[in-house]
């Protein structure tokens, strides 16, 4: 490669562009300085008929943060009328040397490379998303078919003692691809991780590995700052809904989540003890089901900020009752005081809501002024601020 005559490289970016007929095109050179090393190989699809790999990472001693994007890519294939796939071979059987090494991100990784992953006992922050699975559906040219992967293709994670963030999207389609033990998996991560974000997959009579996923993870990573779980159903039965009428798609996952037998619960009291929590993301599968409990300790849970719940993207909604029970235990007097305002509708005549002093009159000024000033909490629900929710519900409605 030409990029060795720089020397006193600290990063390197490579995007899309290798010249397959060169040697070695695939070989990094030996950086002294090199920190971090990103590179992506989706377009365009490298032919890989030398199947070199990506290699020689391990002598890059000073290496701290290595992304590898684009080694499983697919093309239109013109003699076929259909696609093509292609998966390129890297060699990370030795990263575990580099001393400094403390961020990993991998996409697309075969079976067969992450199985060469050991020792990275100093990364701090790992992602594997979306790993190939070689399926007989996929017709791979070597006639390789890979078995489901579980969490014994993850075992290596155990190492990571020092790990801070954690995201694992993996095979989530089909069981073919990956079943995975919640339990087992769960048990290979650090406990005080601060950081996880988790996707996966599991078919409509495994319910109890879905409640199981998210136990887990509340129980045994208690010092999570944030979690984000999403959880797909492999096989759900056809959403039959009437595309003609307006919305009748929402309309039908809603029904199917209301009707979920044995829906996921969050239980805003489990919750407490994670004492760090500051996020927390969940998104189910209508078909599983997911539900609220116990919301008013949300506000013992003193430290969460966002709330994001939701079941195929469509957001679980919370009664309006519970919200404003919620909010008038977190409320500051001058807050509360301005609900009193649009309660008893003394600004009736205006427009707009009562939601700050500026809406006040004079008068009412100086009796918000002498409430003395306190630090206002924010908790964010399904990506709209409590406190704008509440006010908004004295909003005028407009008249048809």
């Amino acid at each position: 490669m030409y990029l060795k005559v720089f020397e006193n490289l600290e990063t390197l970016n490579i995007f899309n562009h290798l010249d397959e007929n060169k040697e070695n095109y695939k070989t990094l050179p030996s950086f002294k300085f090199l920190k971090n090393f990103r590179i992506n190989m989706y377009y365009p699809t490298i032919k890989e008929e030398h199947k070199e790999p990506l290699k020689n990472l391990e002598n890059s001693k000073n290496l701290e943060s290595i992304d590898i994007d684009g080694i499983h890519t697919t093309q239109y294939n013109p003699e076929t009328d259909g696609e093509r796939w292609s998966l390129s071979d890297v060699k990370l059987d030795k990263i575990g040397s580099l001393k400094k090494l403390k961020q990993i991100k991998i996409d697309g990784i075969s079976l067969e490379d992450l199985k060469e992953l050991k020792n990275l006992n100093n990364i701090e922050k790992f992602e594997l998303t979306n790993p190939t699975v070689i399926t007989k559906d996929m017709n791979s040219d070597e006639g390789t078919i890979d078995p489901p992967m579980t969490e014994e293709n993850l075992l290596f994670i155990k190492d990571m003692k020092n790990l801070t963030e954690l995201k694992l999207f993996l095979p989530r389609y089909s069981l073919e691809q990956g079943n995975f033990n919640p339990k087992k998996l769960v048990s290979l991560m650090n406990p005080n991780l601060k950081e996880l974000n988790l996707m996966c997959g599991y078919e409509k009579d495994q319910i109890d590995r879905v409640h199981s996923i998210y136990e887990q993870c509340i129980a045994k990573l208690t010092k999570l700052e944030k979690l984000r779980i999403d959880i797909n159903c492999i096989d759900p039965p056809e959403l039959k809904y009437n595309d003609k009428i307006k919305d009748a798609h929402e309309k039908a996952k809603i029904k199917r989540n209301n009707k979920a037998p044995n829906p996921l619960v969050i239980d805003f009291k489990k919750l407490v003890k994670m004492k760090n929590l500051r996020e927390i993301d969940i998104d189910v599968d209508p078909y599983f089901g997911i539900k609220t409990a116990n919301t008013i300790e949300i506000v013992n849970c003193k430290k969460l900020k966002k709330i994001n719940l939701d079941f195929d993207y469509q957001d679980v909604e919370i009664d309006l009752e519970e919200l404003n029970l919620i909010f008038d235990k977190i409320a500051t007097d001058r807050q509360k005081f301005l609900i009193k305002m649009n309660k008893n509708k003394t600004y009736k005549d205006k427009e707009d809501v009562v939601i700050s002093r500026y809406y006040l009159n004079e008068e009412d000024k100086e009796k918000y002024d002498l409430i003395e000033e306190q630090e206002e909490r924010e908790i964010e629900i399904n990506n709209k601020d409590l406190s704008d929710r509440i006010f908004d519900t004295f909003k005028k409605k407009n008249k048809k």
